[in-house]
């Protein structure tokens, strides 16, 4: 896969969870009063479960990186991106839902570490 193909890829990523995110705030929380805050107690917990478990999924899949080259690294970058895209689109999905912003702002910074820990190179045949 060549590396133009990997950076259209990555900008389509980041691209539909900022787009989320930014209509998720514009259109403001869904719920109302105890509804919102009993929501938001519970999908703090998992958001906490689901980042940590996708940052733990991305340090394995890096150590994976090292034992392989050519598509099967470009599959794997790709996995690597899509679970930091997971927490962008959790984050938004929170925001929506709830009106709170930090889960959101993390997610994003997840997903942009994934950028950090899975780069886009010329593949090695």
């Amino acid at each position: 896969m060549s590396t133009n193909v990997l950076q259209i890829i990555r900008m389509g990523l980041l691209s539909g969870v900022m787009l989320f995110g930014l209509a998720a705030f514009l259109v403001g929380p869904q719920l109302d009063g105890t509804e919102q805050s009993t929501m938001y107690s519970a999908l703090r917990i998992v958001f906490a479960i689901v980042a940590l478990g996708c940052l733990f999924a991305m340090k394995v899949l890096q150590r994976k990186m090292s034992e392989v080259s050519g598509e099967t690294a470009a599959k794997l970058t790709i996995a690597g991106w899509a679970l930091g895209e997971a927490t962008g689109f959790l984050g938004a999905i929170i925001l929506l839902m709830t009106g709170v912003l930090w889960p959101f702002l993390i997610g994003v910074g997840i997903m942009l570490a994934s950028f950090v820990l899975f780069p886009v190179s010329e593949p090695t045949i």
